[in-house]
């Protein structure tokens, strides 16, 4: 399928054609919502939102964005920053809750702030890999080096911040 996602401060829209027409798809996401993340996990793709006054943070569609379902029912009511596919889990970052990991398809998320201070999971802006190495970006960053269920800090006050990984 040559369909495209992006999320937009307006909604979710969609392009069949390389990007020179997009429309409104949020069929299941409230409309005009800002959808912050999308990440893809095999047949199923994930949106985060940036409103904490409606009560579902993460969607889940299983038909290539043509519908949404809520796929985040203990990660409600905060703000989705940060969608990412590593291996088997998507993580999630969500404002004033932290880092979280999804491995039965977005049903359950898993809180994964092992050592991060609350301060350090409301600042979760990206993530990444680099081979069995986990990186992350905070305030400041963080390696794991057990596939995210531990982090420390690395690198000195002149290392640059890491705010996209590909």
């Amino acid at each position: 399928d040559d369909k495209v996602l992006a999320g937009t401060s307006d909604g979710l829209y969609s392009s069949t054609d390389q990007g020179l027409t997009w429309n409104l798809d949020s069929n299941g996401i409230i409309p005009y919502i800002n959808v912050r993340s999308i990440s893809v996990d095999g047949e199923n793709i994930y949106a985060g939102v940036g409103e904490q006054i409606y009560p579902h943070s993460i969607y889940k569609s299983t038909n290539q964005g043509n519908s949404w379902i809520p796929a985040s029912s203990n990660i409600i009511g905060t703000n989705i920053f940060m969608l990412h596919k590593i291996d088997n889990r998507i993580y999630t970052s969500a404002n004033h809750k932290g880092l979280f990991y999804t491995t039965d398809s977005g049903d359950i998320w898993i809180n994964a702030n092992a050592n991060l201070s609350s301060y350090d999971h409301d600042q979760i802006k990206s993530m990444g890999n680099c081979q069995s190495n986990y990186l992350l970006y905070s305030h400041r960053n963080f390696i794991s080096t057990n596939s995210g269920d531990n982090w420390s800090t690395f690198g000195s006050s002149s290392t640059p911040h890491f705010y996209g990984f590909l």
